[in-house]
C-alpha cells in the first residue's frame, strides 16, 4: 500500500500493544488516527494498523538521530530527507519521489521492506512515478541483488563519507555529516580522505 510519506510535522510515536500473545512496541511516524484505529509507519517496513483498544500506552519521541555508525539505509534515508521532490510517498520502507522536472527525474530510496514481492513493488513504483523506475539503493544490499536478478543495471555509483567515526558522547543532538561524491571522481574522493573524511558506504542508482 503506497501512504503519503511523513513530513516534518508528523509526530513520531512509540506505543505500547497489548494483544492476546503479550506485550509489544511499535516505533513509527503517527499517520492516521480515528476513533477505532491507530496507523503507525516504522521506518523500514508497512504501516502497522493498531486498534485503539490495543495501545495501553503512546507517548512522543524524537526523530532518530543518525551519526557516523548508523547502518547505510539510515544514513540514506537522512540523506534523502533533504533532497527536494515534488511529492513523496511511502511503499513499505521504499520512499517513492516525484521529480521537479526534466533535469530532476523521479526515483524511489529502495531501502527497507516495501511489504510487496519486488516485481510487485517495482509496479507499484512506477505507476505512482509516472514513468520507468530509478531504484538508488546501498551497494551490496538485498534490495540492489534483488534489482539485478531482475534485469537492472547501474547507472551511476556514488560515494557516501562520513564527517567522524562517531559522536562524542554528551554532543549536541545533531546528525552527522555526511558528503556524497561520484565515484568516479578521485580527485574530490582524495580531497575527503586527505581530510580525514572515512567512506561509510555506497549506493547505486538502478534503471532498465
Amino acid at each position: 500500500m503506497i501512504l503519503p510519506a511523513p513530513d516534518p510535522t508528523t509526530r513520531r510515536i512509540s506505543l505500547r500493544r497489548q494483544t492476546p500473545d503479550g506485550v509489544s512496541d511499535v516505533v513509527g511516524h503517527l499517520i492516521a488516527a480515528n476513533a477505532d484505529w491507530l496507523v503507525v509507519l516504522p521506518e523500514d517496513r508497512p504501516a502497522v494498523w493498531v486498534p485503539r483498544g490495543e495501545a495501553s500506552a503512546i507517548r512522543e519521541v524524537p526523530e532518530r538521530l543518525v551519526l557516523a555508525s548508523s547502518g547505510a539505509e539510515q544514513v540514506e534515508r537522512l540523506l534523502e530527507r533533504g533532497l527536494p521532490a515534488s511529492a513523496r510517498a511511502r511503499l513499505g520502507g521504499w520512499v517513492l519521489r516525484r521529480g521537479q522536472g526534466d533535469a530532476d527525474p523521479g526515483w524511489v530510496l529502495g531501502a527497507g521492506d516495501p511489504g510487496m514481492p519486488f516485481a510487485a513493488a517495482v509496479a507499484a513504483a512506477e505507476e505512482w512515478v509516472g514513468g520507468a523506475l530509478r531504484l538508488r539503493v546501498v551497494v551490496g544490499g538485498e534490495t540492489e541483488r534483488e534489482a539485478l536478478a531482475a534485469g537492472f543495471a547501474p547507472v551511476g555509483e556514488a560515494v557516501v563519507s562520513a564527517e567522524a567515526p562517531l559522536v562524542p558522547r554528551g554532543s549536541a543532538r545533531t546528525d552527522a555529516a555526511f558528503l556524497v561524491v561520484d565515484a568516479d571522481d578521485t580527485a574530490a574522493l582524495a580531497r575527503h580522505s586527505a581530510q580525514g573524511l572515512v567512506e561509510h558506504h555506497r549506493h547505486r542508482y538502478l534503471a532498465r
